[in-house]
């Protein structure tokens, strides 16, 4: 929900009288797909904090401006959601304590869970800027009636581009 907060206030410069009501209906459609919605205050803070310098993990700003199903933006957007390490073919995630070995069957689930829901969430703010736009849907939002669908190659693409940002060297180089 950060991510939409901060394309509206950050990349769209809405004022907080559109920008908030799009955060509601955005929310809103996540309900209607069955998903648990925020509450009016989690809103408000992913408003507030869009609206401050941006942390430093986020990745927000190295992937924007790529295309919603580019390889390099998804494994940066993935990375920056858990801490991984990719290390003599093994994936590793970082579970507060010690990193735990994660199976290549389960890495290709979350990896291919995270692409559709980043590539959801991009057409759904296709949509909104098509209609802030035009005040109503346009021709290409109307052409593009559907999100991007994830495809075995994104997903093994997604997967190598994942392993090149968390692959770890034994000998520094």
């Amino acid at each position: 929900m950060f991510y939409v907060a901060s394309r509206l206030r950050n990349d769209l410069k809405l004022p907080f009288s559109i920008g908030r009501p799009l955060l509601d209906r955005y929310n809103a459609r996540l309900a209607e797909h069955g998903e648990e919605p925020w509450t009016s205050k989690e809103l408000d803070h992913k408003w507030n904090d869009a609206g401050k310098d941006k942390p430093k993990t986020c990745s927000a700003e190295l992937t924007l401006h790529k295309p919603a199903n580019d390889p390099h933006r998804l494994a940066h957007e993935f990375k920056a959601t858990r801490p991984w390490v990719y290390w003599h073919g093994m994936y590793f995630e970082y579970d507060g304590t010690k990193y735990v070995e994660v199976p290549d069957t389960e890495v290709l689930a979350r990896l291919n869970g995270h692409i559709k829901e980043r590539l959801d969430a991009d057409f759904e703010l296709q949509l909104i800027e098509d209609t802030l736009r035009s005040n109503h849907y346009s021709r290409r939002a109307m052409r593009r009636s559907a999100p991007l669908s994830v495809s075995t190659s994104l997903t093994r693409n997604t997967l190598q581009a994942l392993e090149s940002l968390t692959l770890k060297q034994i000998f520094p180089r």
